[in-house]
């Protein structure tokens, strides 16, 4: 409740969206609504971004969603980021062995990007500022409900700002803990913050279309919609802390996992200005153990000694300690993301779970990133808005993550005898058959989010009739991805494909609230190609690529925004890709599509067959007919058809119809 000294409410005037939370995922909201051209306000009851580092690790999805985004974003955070391949492993001062952090060609970003929060929320807001939105600071929720007038509904949102800020609300105030400053009790805490009585505030109503709650473990948004948060909180306590160290042992700018002598891991992590983040498995709360007072207890003495305990015999000496904490972990999920169409829960606010295996941050981007542009739909009325309950596909995604994430935890961190027994094996074997197991220790790809599938809804629509694929390259799956190259058109017979000039099929789907539709040719242009072939001619193929984009185009499309905010060209692109392994030969079909531009029906030569097999649209042996994919504006697969002739466009055509509304 508003305290009785505070000053009168004032209405605000209606805004579309309403963001609740300016940490990174509510950020990387307001800039992608921003970029594709809908008006946000974003509040915190903070004053600053928060200094502290907490979450590290940006997986390869991340990245390729920041490529999606914006270019000079992922510029930004490869240029400052640093780079992590391996994990190194050690044991008494010796240097067992390093695992790859990525195994295989499935992205463009085969490893993980070590960035702290604070800089990712950073480098985020500069983009926002650039565009002419700025955080409203000192501004926090404190009531919300969806109205219902006249057909019509609306969120009425109440928010408060202190009149006066003291030096100590100056400080970071953790939306993700339970606590101030450095310390952390619990992560994911899930209770509300305290109403401070006796001050005054400006008081504001809010009416917004929607209403996006990105505000912490400790949801205020969560909470007044009465949203039960079930999960469980874990035995487990860690030690965390970032600071300068010497030691003889090469760890900086690596990853590096430590085993003492008595099996207890530690693991170290460069930071950007020199320091580590130093993990230490602390065993099990007791049952009267006092976290608040075990941090205020965690001398750097006490730190140094811990340890030097496990990288004994080498010398360790702890300069400085910028941040410690020790904490509990709460592995909790909403009991839904989406209220009444109108309201939604991402990030922390939605799922807390585990740090390990870096999922947290991770999958609230991905959260930001599913919503945005379907929100953008809607807004610019392209869309019902009964589009927006598929946001619900993030819930088990979230499931997925606190799964694993809690299973990274345990492994790794269990003090039980079983695992500790694991543990000392893996260790002692590790010497003498590190190249054969790094073939199966190599992190699963859904800790790199490279495999995370939706399931069937309106969105991810399986064809009517034919045979579904597997599941990973099935509607509802990430798409894959392959090496493509660019086809020049000399003036000689033949077009020859450039072969130092080759891109990767996720630079297609490179564009902001897009979706892209790719047009897999078979053996059409193949001249090594034998008997009849199935698939439609070239020319044909042009033709009918050119006639179905102006007239979807006409029907479907983004309206121009501002001009310091240019909005997508077009909502529909198409792309094709050629299997051939052999130079293509010159005709006015082929010559016609390799002239178009990116986007507007250009082909590309699959000359490796491995995109083809990759979507299941192509065979190695024997004439194949190909197939067309659409792809989601968040590099998902939302329908397939196999097969590139009249009837396959129809069916794609009746796909689009039945989520796009004509503007």
């Amino acid at each position: 409740m508003v305290s009785a000294q505070s000053s009168s409410a004032t209405e605000a005037s209606m805004c579309p969206v309403l963001i609740s939370g300016a940490g990174p995922i509510g950020l990387l909201l307001a800039l992608e609504l921003t970029k594709l051209d809908v008006s946000v306000r974003i509040i915190d009851r903070s004053n600053i971004i928060s200094p502290l580092s907490k979450s590290l690790g940006i997986q390869p999805r991340s990245l390729e969603l920041f490529s999606m985004i914006d270019r000079q974003l992922l510029d930004t955070f490869l240029n400052n980021g640093q780079i992590a391949e391996y994990f190194h492993f050690w044991r008494g001062g010796n240097l067992l062995g390093k695992l790859p952090v990525i195994v295989g060609q499935e992205t463009p970003f085969n490893y993980v990007l070590l960035q702290e929060q604070n800089k990712t929320s950073e480098f985020i807001m500069n983009q926002l500022n650039e565009l002419g939105v700025f955080v409203d600071y000192g501004w926090e929720l404190v009531d919300t409900k969806v109205v219902e007038d006249n057909g019509e509904s609306y969120v009425e949102s109440t928010i408060r700002k202190a009149k006066e800020t003291s030096q100590e609300n100056l400080a970071d105030i953790d939306s993700d803990t339970d606590t101030l400053n450095s310390d952390l009790k619990i992560v994911g805490q899930v209770s509300q913050y305290i109403q401070e009585d006796g001050r005054e505030y400006e008081v504001q109503v809010v009416r917004s279309r929607y209403l996006v709650g990105s505000d912490g473990g400790r949801s205020t948004v969560r909470h007044k919609l009465k949203i039960p948060f079930n999960g469980c909180t874990l035995k487990h306590k860690t030690f965390m802390f970032d600071g300068a160290i010497e030691t003889d042992i090469p760890i900086i700018g690596k990853c590096s996992i430590f085993s003492g002598s008595n099996l207890q891991p530690m693991e170290c992590y460069p930071l950007h200005n020199g320091e580590l983040r130093v993990v230490v498995e602390g065993g099990d709360v007791g049952p009267d153990e006092d976290l608040t007072q075990a941090v205020k207890d965690l001398t750097p003495e006490k730190l140094e000694e811990m340890v030097r305990d496990i990288i004994s015999p080498t010398p360790f000496k702890l300069l400085r300690a910028s941040w410690i904490s020790v904490f509990q972990v709460n592995e909790r999920r909403a009991e839904t993301f989406v209220h009444k169409n109108k309201i939604f829960l991402v990030g922390d606010a939605a799922h807390t779970h585990s740090p390990s295996g870096g999922l947290g941050l991770n999958t609230g981007i991905q959260d930001a990133h599913n919503l945005a542009w379907k929100l953008a739909l809607v807004h610019h009325g392209l869309a019902e808005e009964t589009i927006l309950e598929t946001y619900k596909e993030r819930e088990p995604i979230a499931d997925l993550s606190i799964k694993l994430s809690g299973a990274i935890l345990r492994a790794n961190r269990s003090m039980g005898f079983f695992s500790r027994y694991s543990r000392f094996l893996t260790i002692k074997l590790m010497p003498y058959f590190f190249e054969f197991l790094k073939f199966f220790s190599v992190p699963p790809r859904e800790k790199n989010m490279l495999k995370y599938t939706y399931a069937q809804n309106s969105l991810n629509t399986p064809h009517a009739t034919q045979k579904a694929p597997r599941t990973d390259v099935a509607v509802g799956a990430r798409a894959a991805n392959a090496s493509l190259t660019i086809i020049s058109s000399p003036n000689n017979q033949k077009m020859e494909p450039d072969t130092e000039d080759t891109l990767q099929l996720f630079d297609l789907f490179v564009g902001l609230g897009q979706f892209n539709i790719m047009v897999f040719t078979g053996t059409t242009l193949d001249p090594k190609s034998k008997g009849k072939d199935t698939s439609t001619p070239a020319s044909h193929l042009h033709s009918v690529i050119q006639s179905r984009l102006i007239a979807w185009r006409s029907r479907w499309n983004y309206k121009a925004g501002p001009k310091d905010r240019p909005m997508p060209e077009h909502l529909l692109r198409l792309n094709v890709v050629a299997a051939a392994t052999a130079p293509i030969h010159l005709d006015k079909g082929v010559e016609a599509l390799a002239g178009q531009a990116n986007g507007d029906g250009k082909v590309y030569l699959d000359g490796t067959l491995l995109a083809h097999s990759r979507y299941e649209l192509g065979a190695k042996s024997g004439p194949t007919a190909g197939g067309i994919v659409v792809i989601r504006p968040d590099s998902h697969v939302g329908y397939r058809v196999q097969g590139t002739g009249d009837s396959a466009w129809d069916d794609v055509e009746k796909y689009l119809e039945s989520i796009l509304v004509t503007n």
